[in-house]
């Protein structure tokens, strides 16, 4: 959880160093629905979704529930590892 925590320090830095974006790390808790991902956010009226993984972790069977219900709704969802670069995410945001 450590290791994670700190990947998605690092996105979420440079995602609010976009114009236009806003983002939250979401607090896991006893009573929040299981599998949401790590941070939420929108950029320019668009509303994304990333999952932060360190390793050879994986999305969990809940996640990937979670991950099919908000691409069905017509966001972006990506999992991202801690080798991502700068120019790697700021690609990704201009594509949600």
């Amino acid at each position: 959880m450590k290791e994670s925590k700190l990947t998605r320090e690092k996105i979420l830095t440079i995602i609010r160093k976009q114009p236009h974006a806003w983002a939250f790390k979401v607090a896991a808790g006893p009573f929040q629905e299981r599998g949401l991902p790590d941070i939420i956010g929108c950029i320019d009226g668009r509303f994304f979704a990333i999952e932060g993984k360190v390793g050879r972790n994986t999305t969990t069977p809940s996640q990937e529930i979670v991950q099919g219900k908000i691409i069905a709704a017509n966001g972006k969802y990506a999992v991202m590892r801690e080798s991502i670069t700068e120019s790697e995410l700021v690609d990704w945001l201009r594509k949600v």
